[in-house]
């Protein structure tokens, strides 16, 4: 389970920075990957493109959009 936030306090130990970078740095099998996507619109549209290119089925994305 891997968490990405674009604007994280100074203590976050997470990942930071734009989700569709990170996903490029990542390295797995995209193909059993379940991903769950929380953002705008333009965001998840973006990322949905993305992943279908790596190769994650339209099945494991899960999403939510904030307006």
């Amino acid at each position: 389970f891997e968490t990405v936030i674009s604007k994280p306090s100074d203590d976050w130990p997470g990942f930071r920075g734009h989700v569709g970078d990170v996903v490029d740095d990542l390295r797995q099998d995209w193909s059993t990957t379940l991903v769950y996507l929380c953002g705008a619109p333009e965001m998840i549209t973006e990322m949905e493109l993305k992943l279908r290119e790596k190769g994650v089925p339209e099945a494991h994305v899960f999403y939510e959009k904030y307006y």
